[in-house]
């Protein structure tokens, strides 16, 4: 089926940035299309967080079509035209893969629910105020009684359809055009010749003679401007080009004959032509002064203030650089990446350009916030300096004493943490000695991590340091040795804030008794159902370690 010029057009028009229709969405939102089993309509681009319970999204949901979160069933529709059933509300859209793009249908299941049989939609099933003849005959004010009293005095009189042409536009077909071009005019006004067009002194030379259609009728002059002073590119109102301008838009205008002077005088215009030899020093001396002003400021400009903001485009000036926690204790950070899982779109600094030195303001405390990440390496900045040089292309981060300290206890050294571009987080190895779990403790006195062959210790855990996972809920089965942890809290030392980077949203524990070894299995995130638990050989689990390092898993 061949589509019609004018809607190819139109569709052409509204899609034409549908590729940057995401790129204002902020991190871990996805527009989806959500349909409903009852309705016809549906909702377009609805921002929904990734990372919210399913629970959360029927809510968000019901404010929109009404169904009750308990008689609410939703199925996630990729572009591929599968489709899942979100069976679980503890569960995210991150978990069930969702995206930009996709849709969400509601079904539901309630049978008496208000949008049942069409009743939101259904106009036909609205009661209308339906008026009979003989009431609308007796109006006064409607076109059938019009229609009548026309007829009394022409019998034959008929409505006419479509435009009609009125008494005053009727008049006007017979009034001449004014003013009245002169007879000579297409002599005087020949194309070619240099004009002057009032008023403003435009000068230019003529282009174009004769009517315009869209104009009021008569004789226009299409004039050919020295410089951009007017309307037009030598295409009239209807869309023809009457002339050309090869300079662009605003090089052209349509003028009647009265506002044109014709003549070789008018050559086009010296700008300086009003100055004498004694004003042209102060100028050329004040154009050097001002280029003299520019080429001393603009070094300094480039030395010291950067090109963009810190919390934002900045990101890209702090590609390469170093921290320095103490003066001889230094460490790379390939600062791209790390800024990069940082994003610091809430942090607020002040810069002082005299300096070069920044100051973060105002610390915030979402996921990806300085403290949030720098937490993940035992570490709590309470102020930090940074200082940018241009000529290096070097972003120093200076921290303080009590940094220093912290860093230190943990066995700081010269290649402390050295980032390659898929650097992840730090695991602390040392033995715990809290509480995990409240009497969980004990199953989790040695333990790994295996995520796609990467082992972390859990051994000493840290993360039972930064933890404190009292919260958290487990059941233990004594006959299979399993911790199924159903429940995990939200807190900034939650367990799934902790195992965050690993993209562990669910862990299944297996502890052995006889060999006093806890095994701990994961769920990927897109992996349904959660039922995967994979085993850690005894022999790579490390047991009763206490030595304190810091290592990196790649």
């Amino acid at each position: 089926m061949t589509m019609h010029p004018l809607t190819s057009g139109l569709r052409d028009y509204v899609t034409a940035a549908d590729h940057t229709r995401y790129d204002g969405l902020a991190d871990g939102f996805i527009r989806v299309d959500v349909t409903h089993s009852n309705l016809q309509a549906r909702v377009h681009d609805a921002t929904l967080c990734v990372d919210a319970p399913i629970s959360s999204v029927k809510q968000k949901l019901y404010r929109r079509n009404g169904t009750t979160v308990e008689h609410m069933q939703l199925f996630l529709r990729r572009g591929d035209g599968s489709s899942i059933f979100l069976y679980d509300d503890k569960l995210t859209l991150r978990d069930f893969g969702a995206q930009n793009g996709d849709s969400i249908h509601i079904k539901d299941t309630d049978p008496y629910s208000v949008s049942a049989g069409g009743a939101l939609e259904n106009l036909d099933l609205v009661d209308k105020y339906v008026m009979d003849d003989e009431t609308y005959d007796k109006r006064t004010n409607t076109l059938r009684h019009y229609i009548r009293e026309k007829r009394k005095v022409n019998p034959d009189f008929k409505l006419k359809f479509g435009p009609q042409q009125t008494e005053n536009e009727s008049q006007n077909a017979t009034v001449p055009e004014r003013p009245p071009t002169p007879t000579n005019a297409q002599e005087t006004y020949t194309v070619g010749s240099r004009c002057e067009v009032n008023p403003g002194g435009r000068r230019g030379e003529v282009a174009y003679f004769g009517p315009v259609r869209g104009l009021p009728k008569g004789t226009w002059i299409g004039v050919r401007l020295d410089e951009p002073q007017g309307k037009s590119d030598g295409t009239g109102p209807d869309g023809k080009e009457y002339f050309t301008c090869p300079n662009g838009p605003g090089y052209g205008c349509f003028v009647r004959c009265e506002n044109v002077n014709v003549g070789a005088e008018f050559t086009p215009a010296d700008p300086f032509a009003d100055l004498s030899s004694e004003d042209e020093l102060p100028v050329v001396r004040n154009m050097v002064l001002i280029l003299l002003i520019i080429s001393l400021l603009s070094p300094v400009a480039a030395e010291n203030k950067p090109h963009g903001s810190y919390c934002g485009e900045y990101k890209e000036l702090v590609k390469n650089g170093n921290v320095t926690i103490q003066d001889d204790t230094h460490f790379e950070i390939y600062l791209e990446v790390f800024f990069q899982e940082l994003d610091c779109k809430d942090e607020e600094y002040k810069y002082d350009p005299t300096t070069g030195i920044g100051h973060l303001t105002r610390w915030q405390e979402p996921d990806d916030c300085i403290n949030r990440k720098l937490a993940e390496f035992g570490v709590k900045l309470s102020s930090i300096l940074f200082y940018y040089n241009d000529k290096t292309d070097v972003l120093t981060l200076e921290v303080n004493q009590k940094v220093n300290a912290t860093m230190m206890q943990c066995g700081a050294t010269d290649d402390l943490l050295d980032f390659g571009l898929e650097t992840f987080p730090v695991v602390h190895e040392t033995k715990f000695t809290g509480e995990f779990c409240a009497n969980a403790s004990d199953a989790l006195r040695n333990g790994r991590i295996s995520f796609d062959g990467v082992h972390a210790d859990l051994s000493g855990v840290s993360y039972g340091m930064l933890l404190h996972c009292e919260g958290e809920k487990y059941d233990y089965n004594e006959t299979s040795g399993m911790i199924l942890f159903p429940e995990l809290r939200k807190e900034e030392d939650c367990l799934r804030q902790v195992l965050m980077p690993f993209g562990l949203d669910q862990l299944f524990c297996k502890f052995n008794h006889t060999e006093d070894q806890l095994y701990v299995g994961y769920s990927e995130a897109r992996s349904l159902p959660f039922n995967r638990c994979d085993e850690v050989p005894a022999t790579s689990l490390v047991s009763g370690s206490v030595e304190e390092r810091i290592e990196i898993y790649i």
